[in-house]
């Protein structure tokens, strides 16, 4: 009976409801000695299948602000002044304005949310000889359920460029191996675990207020839908952005893609005849 019970509700009424009302009837059993229909393993086996299906049925969907390249640029020149503010190389305000900027501008020029920032470590990065920077990115299959890499190679740019602000974050931190994004304590001293996917999306939301307008739903997802709406409004067409990000339309599910060199216009260091000159990636 409860068995049916629970099934008739299940994706019309909100999980949390569900748990209520099997609670109650639970309680009512148990206060006039009835045997307690929750200890049945069916019905604690349905409720763990109803939570697992229909978990989020319910819950509104918050979709992150797209970060603007004009606000990309107030931020970075706000960092720019918190790390000139800062009187010593080993102080809180230099240490964090290095890291915050080679954050926000390696997650917007790559794409990267910040499950994948946080998982960056020495040993996913190089900097070749011809200029750039190449990462590996881990990425999760979940068809396989496995964890692969996707490889992408950034240009080194004229202004706000992620390549030149990465360098300077690892040269003051003398950051060799082990995870790249770590905290950095009000003495400066710098940890050595990685930052979580919560603590990076603190550290947007903060710097993202640094310029005046406050943009409260800021997170780590609003670096590659912003990078999207700079290359769609620079001429790049949807497969240019698809095949730069390595996602596909659907739900943004990483697919092995080869990476043609793309063209950053003014902002680019290499020529036309140069970025066509270049391999695949």
């Amino acid at each position: 009976m409860v068995k049916r019970y629970l099934l008739s509700m299940a994706g019309l009424v909100d999980v949390k409801l569900i748990q209520s009302r099997l609670n109650a009837i639970c309680r009512w059993h148990r206060d006039n000695a009835h045997p307690d229909p929750g200890a049945d393993v069916y019905v604690r086996g349905i409720l763990r299948g109803i939570v697992k299906v229909h978990r989020f049925d319910h819950e509104p969907v918050q979709d992150a602000r797209t970060l603007t390249f004009v606000h990309l640029e107030q931020i970075c020149d706000a960092l720019e002044v918190s790390r000139t503010l800062g009187q010593e190389r080993c102080s809180h305000e230099f240490l964090s304005a290095r890291r915050d900027l080679a954050l926000c501008l390696l997650g917007f020029w790559a794409g990267l949310t910040g499950s994948q920032l946080s998982e960056l470590t020495v040993a996913n990065i190089c900097f070749p000889d011809a200029g750039g920077l190449e990462l590996a990115v881990q990425v999760k299959n979940k068809p396989l359920n496995r964890k692969d890499f996707s490889l992408y190679h950034l240009q080194a740019l004229k202004k706000l460029c992620p390549v030149q602000a990465l360098e300077n974050w690892l040269s003051v931190a003398a950051i060799s191996q082990g995870p790249i994004f770590r905290s950095v304590s009000r003495w400066g001293h710098i940890g050595s675990r990685k930052l979580s996917l919560s603590g990076i999306n603190l550290i947007l939301q903060r710097i993202a207020c640094a310029p005046g307008p406050t943009h409260s739903r800021i997170s780590s997802r609003s670096l590659p839908k912003g990078f999207a709406v700079w290359a769609s409004t620079n001429g790049w067409n949807d497969d240019d952005i698809l095949d730069y990000l390595g996602v596909t339309l659907g739900r943004s599910v990483f697919v092995h893609l080869t990476r043609r060199p793309k063209h950053f216009g003014s902002l680019s260091m290499l020529s036309d005849q140069e970025l066509n000159d270049r391999p695949n990636y």
